[in-house]
């Protein structure tokens, strides 16, 4: 599939707005409440239990119980923690993401080289160039981002090129460094803003934000933005407000998975949650590692090319079983295609981190109001059931 390619200039939209941030000289926006960080423990989680060998690893990216190692060898893909295919015809690959498919049949797999080419892993088992299907041969892609629904971004110099499935239109923005997206939306950070694009509006709004380094979604679609001192959080009117100020050392990295995003204060790993924030004690991150969030809520380690996994000791694992057992046949059953990656709904409820951030609204619009799913969707009560049975259970 080949995309139509059209450009727009933001400066004849008149697209930017500026935001100062919500708190400053004043009450924070309600919805982000100042906390304290609470102690948790992590796990090393064996991802390579055969110990092959995968080279130096540039980058990591999962989906659908794949994983995509991308390294100096070349990219070796595993599945149930067994290799299931090698490819070394790329070496030099910077960046990993996963995207909506450009047929729309869901999700690639898809890694950036030094030259800037997008390429994506095709039947599981090699890397293919796909910049010409999105109009960009050539050009040096610098980063690139789903955005929730058939949305992705691409970051090159001095553009955002976005792609809805039919068309890729070019914003003539300043770089997005960092590229984050979700629910229609791309996020930037640096030199004194936390930037957002919006795809459906074509417009960016412009978060006024002394220091701010890195920007991420979180599972539920709200904006995180790291400082090297503090976090800051949005509200449900799009505000940002003071979340956690950092006691124990600088703040570094900022990586979002399906249930928290991650980030690096000192050399413990910090975990920013929907009801709080948690440090562990002891952890020894490296200042030079990078963080990339795992779709299961774990976070991947690149250090020196050495790539290390953590899970947290919060009460996943139980919560994840019953979720499994319960929700997902009728998530399976009754949910998708809207819910699925890239689906109709523009809201992916694919994975259990997914579902976790969403829990309240889950609650509301299945559980309560009965809103959802939509008449002419089949729909038992023994399914509700199911699920009003997991929201009771709680956040992990």
């Amino acid at each position: 599939m080949l995309y139509a390619v059209r450009r727009v200039f933001m400066g004849v939209l008149g697209g930017l707005a500026a935001a100062a941030l919500g708190g400053c000289g004043g009450e924070e926006p309600a919805g982000v409440v100042e906390v304290e960080a609470q102690p948790f423990s992590v796990r090393s989680v064996d991802w390579n239990p055969a110990a092959v060998d995968v080279g130096k690893v540039a980058a990591v990216a999962e989906s659908g119980g794949i994983i995509a190692i991308l390294a100096d060898t070349g990219s070796t893909v595993l599945s149930g923690g067994v290799v299931t295919a090698t490819d070394g015809s790329v070496k030099n690959f910077t960046r990993a993401a996963v995207i909506p498919a450009a047929d729309g049949n869901g999700m690639w797999i898809a890694g950036i080289d030094a030259t800037g080419t997008v390429l994506r892993l095709r039947a599981g088992s090699y890397f293919e160039p796909v910049s010409n299907l999105y109009g960009l041969s050539g050009e040096e892609v610098l980063e690139v981002a789903a955005l929730g629904g058939a949305y992705v971004a691409f970051s090159l110099d001095g553009q955002l090129a976005v792609a809805d499935g039919m068309t890729v239109t070019r914003y003539d923005v300043a770089t997005y460094t960092g590229l984050a997206g979700a629910d229609g939306r791309a996020a930037s950070a640096g030199e004194g803003r936390a930037r957002i694009f919006e795809a459906a509006s074509e417009s960016e709004l412009s978060h006024v934000l002394s220091g701010a380094e890195q920007a991420v979604f979180d599972a539920a679609g709200r904006l995180v933005v790291r400082t090297a001192d503090a976090i800051y959080a949005e509200d449900g009117q799009g505000n940002l407000g003071l979340r956690y100020r950092a006691k124990a050392g600088a703040l570094r990295e900022l990586s979002a998975s399906d249930v928290r995003v991650w980030a690096v204060e000192g050399s413990e790993l910090l975990s920013i949650e929907a009801d709080g924030v948690l440090r562990t004690e002891g952890a020894g991150i490296p200042e030079t590692a990078r963080l990339m969030g795992s779709p299961s809520g774990d976070v991947w380690s690149i250090d020196g090319g050495v790539l290390s996994r953590f899970a947290a000791e919060t009460g996943d694992s139980e919560d994840r079983g019953v979720w499994e057992k319960d929700v997902q046949p009728v998530y399976l059953a009754s949910c998708t295609p809207c819910h699925e990656p890239g689906g109709s709904a523009g809201a992916d409820l694919s994975t259990y981190g997914a579902w976790v951030a969403r829990r309240e609204q889950i609650k509301e619009r299945v559980v309560t109001a009965k809103t959802m799913p939509p008449t002419g969707i089949a729909f038992t009560e023994a399914e509700r059931t199911a699920i009003a049975g997991w929201v009771a259970g709680g956040s992990p």
